[in-house]
């Protein structure tokens, strides 16, 4: 199998269709990278493998044909960037270039209502799983412009939020929403919640080992945390072409089965948890254990069934897009045969194989 790895060579190309402002984004993040305004270092699998050497490259280039590679564990087939931000760069890399080459520089209406739409949903989940008025007060990390706590506010819940962009704080501050600029852990004293929300931001996180260890103390016993990050597993029902999955931006990719050593490890317990890696937690003791590393036995499969799930993706892609040109090829066929005859019909299908061979 690891010969017919990587899967994407690294030839520059996105895998992506840019707008206007993404393409210019990108340009402006790859000359800040030439320039050494913006430092790459090495990062290192969580479960501290001794044998990276033998580590898979999964591709050798990310969505926006970034020379990133993304690299698959040898030992717990967790799925990494191989090389990120330094801390002061990644600061950088938020307040700078994120949102225009992700979203846009100006927060709008639809990207609001779209925070607003993703609130009822974890809303609803919860009330599935847990008695909701035991929660007073919520606490969002990375909240952009704070939509998803609209619905916790009109559910007369006290809500605050953190994030790095003021444009976006700015537009969920308008709408009443209580949000704040910079580290949350700077802010927030000793402040304790019955939710923390952390929606697409985990796989962001550089040293998510550390994030986590100070985030839960912050967390009331017998409250709850709610995590969301995009998980592996949801690549062939929602990526079209599974390269587009992968992005400079996530450092870690995750899946269930180490989600659910993950929190583990952290003495929380798991209520609720799927393959798309959406998680609800609890906190169960006050004592938070030093978690140096993550890896447990079960975890030992995955670096192969990850690399087989992968290359099935990659192929799955690969017909889609042939029988599409080949659809195409067809149907352009037709209209000639229909409109020149089969004399101009046949002339086309030799100059299409003139140019192949």
């Amino acid at each position: 199998m690891r010969k017919k790895f990587p899967l994407w060579k690294n030839d520059g190309k996105p895998a992506v269709q840019f707008e206007n402002f993404n393409r210019d984004s990108v340009a402006n993040l790859i000359e800040a990278i030439k320039r050494k305004d913006l430092i790459l270092v090495e990062n290192k699998c969580l479960c501290n493998n001794e044998h990276e050497d033998a580590d898979m490259v999964i591709a050798e280039k990310d969505r926006f044909g970034l020379p990133i590679p993304q690299v698959l564990c040898s030992k717990c087939g967790l799925i990494r960037s191989k090389f990120v931000f330094d801390e002061k760069s990644n600061d950088l890399f938020y307040e700078k270039y994120y949102r225009g080459i992700y979203t846009t520089d100006m927060p709008s209406d639809k990207f609001f209502q779209d925070q607003v739409n993703t609130g009822i949903w974890i809303l609803n989940l919860l009330k599935q799983y847990l008695d909701v008025t035991d929660i007073s007060n919520v606490v969002e990390i990375g909240c952009g412009a704070g939509g998803i706590l609209l619905p916790f506010l009109e559910s007369s819940k006290s809500v605050s939020g953190y994030d790095f962009d003021e444009k976006y704080l700015e537009y969920g501050r308008s709408k009443g929403i209580n949000l704040y600029y910079g580290d949350f852990y700077k802010q927030t004293d000793n402040n304790k919640y019955d939710l923390i929300i952390l929606n697409h931001v985990l796989e962001h996180l550089l040293s998510p080992l550390e994030e986590i260890g100070k985030l839960l103390p912050k967390l009331r016993i017998g409250k709850y945390l709610y995590i969301q990050v995009p998980g592996i597993y949801c690549i062939s029902d929602i990526y079209k072409n599974p390269l587009t999955y992968f992005q400079n931006a996530h450092v870690y990719n995750f899946f269930e089965q180490y989600f659910r050593v993950f929190f583990t490890k952290f003495g929380l317990k798991v209520i609720y948890g799927d393959e798309r890696c959406t998680f609800i937690c609890q906190k169960v003791s006050e004592e938070i254990p030093d978690v140096k590393f993550i890896y447990d036995e079960s975890l030992s499969m995955y670096p192969q069934k990850n690399a087989e799930y992968l290359l099935e993706c990659k192929k799955r892609y690969d017909n889609e897009l042939r029988l599409e040109k080949r659809n195409r090829l067809m149907k352009k066929l037709r209209y000639i045969a229909c409109h020149l005859g089969w004399d101009k019909t046949k002339q086309y299908v030799r100059r299409i194989k003139e140019r192949i061979k």
